[in-house]
C-alpha cells in the first residue's frame, strides 16, 4: 500500500516537472527528468519513468514523446495557449485593479504556461486599444509574439 502511495507522488511530481520545464522547443530527455526527480526525492529508472509517462497518456495528460539520440518529452495540451495567456494579461493590464493585484493575476496566469513561455510572455505582453471583433485575433497575436522571439 506504501508503494501505491509513493507512486502516486511520483506521478504527481513528474506532471508537475513536465509541466513547468518543458514546452514543444524545450523537451526534457529522460536523464534530465530523472535528476529533477532525484532531487525530489524520487528514484526512477529509463524503463519505469518510460511507464509512467505511458500512464499519464492513458489518463488525459497529453506528454509528447520522439527519439533522437535519447528519448525526449514535453507536454502538449496546457489549460490555456500562450495566445490566450497574452490576450488575457492585456485584458488584466488595462483594467482598473491596483498594479500589485495586475501582477498577482499575471502571474497566476502565466504560472498555466511552462517556465520557458512564462518568461518569454511577461516581456512581451500586447496590448490593443481598441476591439478588432476577429475571433482569430488570438492567434494573431500568438504568430507575432512568436516573430518578436524569433527576431523576426
Amino acid at each position: 500500500m506504501a508503494q501505491d502511495g509513493d507512486h502516486k507522488i511520483k506521478l504527481l511530481l513528474l506532471w508537475d516537472i513536465l509541466c513547468r520545464f518543458t514546452d514543444e522547443d524545450h523537451p526534457m530527455n529522460t536523464d534530465e527528468i530523472i535528476k529533477k526527480l532525484s532531487e525530489k526525492g524520487i528514484a526512477d529508472s529509463r524503463k519505469v519513468l518510460a511507464a509512467d509517462i505511458a500512464l499519464l497518456n492513458e489518463y488525459g495528460y497529453e506528454v509528447i514523446t520522439f527519439k533522437k539520440k535519447y528519448h525526449f518529452y514535453y507536454v502538449a495540451n496546457r489549460p490555456f495557449d500562450t495566445a490566450e495567456i497574452v490576450l488575457l494579461s492585456d485584458v488584466i493590464k488595462a483594467s482598473k485593479l491596483s498594479p500589485s493585484q495586475k501582477k498577482q493575476l499575471i502571474d497566476r496566469l502565466s504560472g498555466t504556461l511552462g517556465l520557458y513561455q512564462a518568461e518569454i510572455i511577461s516581456n512581451n505582453i500586447v496590448s490593443f486599444g481598441r476591439s478588432l471583433g476577429n475571433s482569430s485575433i488570438i492567434y494573431c497575436v500568438d504568430s507575432i509574439e512568436r516573430a518578436i522571439n524569433d527576431n523576426k
